[in-house]
């Protein structure tokens, strides 16, 4: 089957990647440079800043993949970390700490509108780009990486409530930032 010859072909590339060989690389990279590039999107503001961190994590990826195990972790996943890992040291070299503000999560009560949006994937990135960078990056592990607030705190090295709050934030923020997209296309077309 056609998944049969991919797990094939990913094998005989990581064992050749393994093995230092340029080509293999390359096809890795080329394969799947364009999802990580998403994801770098999602943590970094700039896209030149995004393509630096992408290009350190496929040089860490190439540098330990002999560190790879796939009874762990299948590759995609496991280079999904690596960028992940990769972007988090970015924000930790160059965002101040100070960035996250503890907040009382009584005064962040969201009352959580049912919004009617039909918004593609560049909106979307546009909007979470858009986050201050420390709730952008507590939104990004929370939803899209699936990690915990302990995770985060861990990782972050910031208070569990400090996570929540990021959160929360990250997610008022989007919601005012759809109705009030809405609102102005909705005036849009009745002005048409």
């Amino acid at each position: 089957t056609r998944f049969n010859y991919i797990l094939k072909m990913n094998k005989e590339y990581i064992q050749a990647c393994k093995n230092q060989d340029p080509r293999s690389q390359k096809a890795v990279f080329l394969h799947f440079a364009p999802k990580m590039m998403t994801i770098c999107r999602r943590y970094v503001y700039s896209d030149e800043n995004a393509k630096d961190v992408l290009q350190e994590a496929f040089l860490k990826l190439f540098k330990n993949i002999d560190l790879y195990d796939e009874q762990k972790s299948n590759f995609e996943s496991w280079i999904r970390m690596i960028v992940v890992q990769e972007a988090i040291t970015y924000w930790r070299k160059y965002i101040k700490k100070s960035n996250f503000v503890e907040e009382d999560l009584v005064h962040l009560q969201i009352e959580n509108p049912i919004i009617e949006a039909q918004l593609d994937e560049e909106n979307i990135l546009e909007l979470i780009k858009s986050l201050p960078d420390s709730t952008r990056i507590v939104f990004n592990l929370y939803v899209f990486e699936g990690m915990t607030h302990q995770e985060i705190s861990q990782t972050l090295h910031i208070g569990e409530s400090t996570s929540r709050s990021q959160l929360t934030r990250a997610r008022k923020q989007i919601q005012e930032a759809i109705l009030i997209q809405n609102r102005s296309e909705n005036y849009a077309k009745v002005r048409i």
